[in-house]
């Protein structure tokens, strides 16, 4: 041992340390307090305990060592120089306290059963490293736990360029770092028990940081069935706060598939440890590479404020991307996340891409690639008040953004892009949502996977060459990556149907390159493939038939492909509740079902088990093939829409909005681009959509809104929906220049429009009510004068009923509507309803012996009638058209009574004789052909009905004349049999159509 500056020889320093017989603590004494600097250059013992001040520099050489068998505590600096053997030997029981700087190579410093430390102070923080504990067999566990020891203080530990095999690192000092640099990686090497870790974190201030691996080594465990989180943050026995793991690279988080689900295996895992009071807060996960991840790539249960995900990289996680998720062990439901600007490739390997659990939180500006069956999936009961906005989601297997059943919403969706989703562009089964300024784009769309060509034909059509292409005929495919000029001007972007040619070759119909060059360079294709659903945003319909009840305790649903299938493989600790309703029930014990949400347990995907319910004491068995029961999910809300953008570029998006069938919805104006068979289809009561003019949606009894004003509204029903009642539209109050138009679908159906109370549609009266009329009619409404509205255009197809006896009440709703009794078995009586203006009714005895009677109503009369109409028999139908014009009082404006010309065969021609008659060619035994005298008459009216199955029936108008619709001189074919055309004479050389009905 030597003083410096004093230069001395080896041989002196030896013989100074003989001379205070290797007494370290006398040399000090020695030295004092001004700064010295103590050279060991061999072995030396520390035998009693010791404190080297601050003023003295500990400088060791190579080779020498230092056996601390007391406590020793260093507040000085210390240097050591590399050495093959431990510098530091510490006795059981005892301590090296290193309060100074310390500075060594990366090699074994410490040794010996006791403890090395490294207390941090506020000015001096510490930094360790592994390799100064060594390595046992090339395992680093003991080595690490070791340097994490020391820090009591909290510092950093340094892993530096070379693999650390170890078996979990269990951080529990606040303020400590790991640092894992460049080429440097921490690997898992088997099991660790519970709590199953590769770095577990449970302490405050602490930062897992660096550009190195964090490897699970899933593919290299001993036991196959062990599963871990690569880095688990949790709560457990205190609280934590301020954690941040940053640019560190995670891959290959080991899990097992066990119970129906995933166990284990996130990136990272954030929560706490049971059902505690324990906090966890202040957690930052920033600009890391997650890869390969067994379950999740980031797993959130439990954080009760400031977490923040951000500018991550996920690859193929096999369950979820980023999955914030209730606690249920404590409800515990996580606020005011910020999940942003991450890049999730679910590489069609996991389910979502990210669940977007939590309440008042917001999920911005991500990228999504890839999911299987959602890229954001809001989970039911613990999403609430989100924000979901400027995300970009790719190719999803089934949607892009989807809010389930139980999910009771309140989210902002706005700015987001959905191009290609399998099934639907935004799913919706719950909630209160404004969905705006989105982009959807080719929702209903599947792509198969990018291929390069082996060439192409110049020919007419192109015949494109891939080996074993796997198309099938009915397939359309998409090109891109041509890179010849005239190739990629030509094709780039196109989509095509193809033939197939053989295995190996198909061409593409109508794309003709006959006119290119050879081809040369490189092409690619896709397949292009309808999804199951075809729809760019949908709130969902689950009201299904009631397949099977079981009588059992508990009772036991049958309902193939339930709405809640998509959780059968859940993972088994995620516990959810669901709910369905019965309704429409009417058997005896059973109808007790009806109405309520009642609380299901999933079987499989095609049964459900009733919590709490008993049926095996029922009378009698459920029979679905009589009882109209039907099941539906637990959902309704109030969701606004608009104005988004939906892009069918593909041409597989079927419909644009498809708005299901309970709740409240408020549809702006949307922009489409491409073909729809429907823009918007409406099956809600209380929906209102706000005008385009261009939308046409479907319509059940409500009350418009002046928003609407514009709209096309219809009761068109379709595959999902059957329309199975009449409906009744209100308006909104007139003001001007509000305006609608109805266009009637439906053939059984009826569909009215009335006013609001106290107004008056012009010509129908107070709180009139119109009857748009069959199908096919036309009807459009305005309001150019505040408090009326004014039928602007009304094209009414009327409805044919043929009575078969029997006395009928009429309602106004039947108002248009055509009577006849061609199949009857008895005369038949028709009660009027109360004569309101604007209702009408026409009645036709088509029977030779069977009579019409009409009767009026209460005090009403028809005029110049003294009771009702009576259309005795005869040889030929009567008829006649009742309208009311004042209140109380029926018109006869039309009465032909056994008038009738049969048998008119071809070549006949009218004459003014012959008006007001109606005619028909129940016998004709050729086609039918009538010739009209020319239009002079104002006024004069003619009625055609074509009752021959087998004979047509053609009116032909003079050569001056024209009839309203066609050409001058152009014949009008009446139509299918019972078809009826009524003409009459509104200007000189004009026949105009009154009414047309036509079967």
């Amino acid at each position: 041992m030597a003083i410096i500056p004093t230069k001395v020889s080896p041989e002196q320093i030896k013989d100074t340390l003989k001379a205070y017989g290797n007494d370290l603590q006398l040399l000090i004494q020695m030295v004092g307090n001004s700064p010295k600097e103590i050279r060991i250059t061999e072995d030396m013992e520390i035998n009693t305990n010791l404190t080297i001040p601050s003023n003295i520099h500990l400088i060791i050489r190579e080779g020498s060592r230092v056996f601390v068998n007391e406590n020793t505590i260093v507040n000085g600096r210390i240097t050591c120089y590399s050495s093959e053997t431990p510098i530091f030997n510490i006795a059981s029981g005892k301590t090296l306290t290193l309060n100074g700087p310390f500075t060594a190579d990366l090699n074994r410093i410490f040794n010996g059963l006791g403890t090395a430390l490294f207390p941090s102070t506020q000015h001096n923080v510490k930094e360790v490293y592994p390799q100064w504990w060594g390595t046992s067999n090339n395992i680093h566990t003991a080595a690490i736990s070791s340097a994490l020891g020391s820090l009591i203080n909290g510092g950093r530990l340094i892993f530096t360029k070379q693999v650390f095999n170890t078996s979990g690192i269990l951080i529990n000092t606040n303020k400590t770092h790991i640092v894992i640099e460049q080429d440097a990686e921490i690997k898992i090497i088997g099991k660790t028990g519970d709590p199953y870790y590769l770095i577990s974190v449970l302490a405050s201030d602490v930062s897992i940081s660096g550009v190195g691996v964090l490897n699970g080594n899933r593919d290299n465990l001993e036991d196959p069935n062990w599963s871990c989180h690569i880095i688990r943050i949790v709560a457990d026995g205190k609280s934590i706060d301020n954690i941040t793991v940053k640019d560190i690279s995670i891959k290959d988080a080991p899990s097992y598939t066990g119970g129906g689900g995933f166990s284990r295996g996130d990136g990272i895992y954030i929560s706490k440890q049971g059902n505690s009071a324990y906090t966890i807060s202040n957690v930052r996960i920033s600009n890391c590479k997650i890869s390969n991840c067994g379950r999740n790539g980031i797993s959130v249960i439990h954080c009760d404020s400031g977490l923040i995900i951000s500018g991550n990289n996920i690859i193929g996680a096999k369950q979820c991307g980023i999955d914030i998720e209730p606690s249920m062990l404590n409800k515990h439901i996580v606020e005011g996340a910020l999940v942003t600007g991450n890049t999730i490739d679910c590489q069609s390997l996991g389910g979502r891409g990210i669940d977007a659990g939590g309440e008042a939180c917001s999920f911005t500006d991500n990228i999504i690639k890839n999911p299987v069956s959602a890229g954001i999936f809001l989970p039911e009961h613990d999403s609430k008040s989100n924000n979901i906005s400027g995300n970009s989601i790719i190719r999803s297997g089934k949607y892009g953004i989807w809010v389930p059943i139980k999910n009771y919403g309140s989210h902002l969706i706005t700015n987001n892009i959905v191009n290609i989703a399998g099934r639907s562009g935004i799913y919706i089964q719950k909630g209160w949502n404004i969905v705006t300024n989105n982009i959807v784009k080719d929702a209903g769309t599947i792509l198969g996977n990018l291929q390069d060509i082996q060439t192409a034909t110049s020919a007419n059509p192109c015949v494109i060459t891939l080996n074993n292409h796997g198309l099938s005929v009915g397939d359309r495919v998409r090109l891109s990556g041509f890179s010849h000029a005239d190739w990629k001007a030509k094709l780039n972007g196109v989509v095509s149907a193809i033939s197939i040619v053989n295995d190996n070759q198909f061409s593409l119909t109508s794309i003709d390159t006959s006119g290119l060059p050879a081809f040369s360079g490189r092409g690619r294709i896709e397949s292009v493939k309808g999804g199951s659903q075809n729809i760019g945003i949908q709130i969902v319909d689950q009201k299904k038939n009631i397949e099977a009840l079981s009588r059992s305790n508990p009772m036991i649903l049958t309902w193939t492909n339930h709405p809640f299938s998509e959780f059968v493989d859940e993972d088994p600790d995620d516990v959810r509740k669901f709910y369905v309703q019965f309704t429409g029930i009417k058997q005896a014990d059973w109808v007790n079902l009806n109405y309520g949400y009642r609380e299901v347990e999933i079987i499989d995907s095609t049964s459900l088990s009733v919590v709490g319910l008993n049926s095996s004491g029922f009378a009698a068995a459920y029979d679905a093939e009589v009882d109209p029961g039907k099941v539906n999910v637990d959902y309704a809300g109030h969701n606004m829409f608009g104005p988004n953008s939906l892009e069918n570029t593909l041409g597989k998006m079927f419909t644009a909005i498809n708005l299901g069938s309970s709740g409240y919805n408020d549809v702006y104006p949307q922009q489409y681009i491409g073909d729809y068979t429907y823009t918007i289809r409406n099956y809600l009561d209380t929906d209102y959509i706000r005008g385009t003019g261009k939308t046409t949606i479907m319509i059940s009894n409500r009350t418009l809104k002046p928003e609407e004003t514009g709209g096309i509204f219809t009761n068109r029903p379709d595959e999902e929906y059957v329309v199975s009642s009449d409906t009744t539209t209100t308006l909104p109050i007139a003001l001007a220049p509000l305006e609608f138009t109805f266009i009637s679908k439906n053939s059984n159906y009826f569909m009215n429009i009335k006013p609001a109370s106290g107004e008056e549609i012009i010509g129908y009266g107070v709180n009139g009510l119109v009857d748009v009329g069959a199908e096919g009619s036309i009807l459009q409404i305005r309001c150019t004068v505040d408090g009326k509205w004014d039928v602007v255009a009304h094209k009414k197809y009327t409805r044919i009923i043929n009575s078969i006896g029997g006395t009928t009440n009429l309602q106004a709703r039947d108002t248009g509507n055509t009577y006849t009794n061609t199949d009857a078995t008895a005369n038949s009586t028709y009660n009027l309803p109360a004569a309101v203006p604007g209702l009408e009714y026409r009645f036709i005895r088509t029977h030779n012996t069977r009579t019409i009677i009409v009767s009026p109503n209460g005090s009403d009369f028809i005029l110049e009638q003294q009771t009702g109409l009576n259309f005795g028999t005869g040889s030929g139908p009567s008829g006649a058209t009742l309208r009311c014009f004042v209140p109380g009082r029926w018109e006869v404006t039309h009465n032909q009574r056994n008038n009738i010309i049969k048998d008119v065969g071809v070549g006949v021609t009218l004459n003014r004789n012959d008006k007001g008659n109606f005619f028909i060619n129940d016998s004709a035994g050729n086609n039918t052909t009538v010739t009209l005298h020319e239009a002079t008459e104002l006024g004069i009216e003619y009625t055609f009905m074509r009752t021959s199955a087998n004979r047509t029936f053609t009116i032909v108008p003079n050569a001056n004349d024209t009839i309203q619709g066609l050409n001058q001189a152009e014949s009008l074919v009446v139509g299918n049999q019972y078809s009826i055309v009524t003409l009459r004479c509104v200007r000189t050389n004009f026949w105009a159509i009154v009414r047309r009905i036509s079967t």
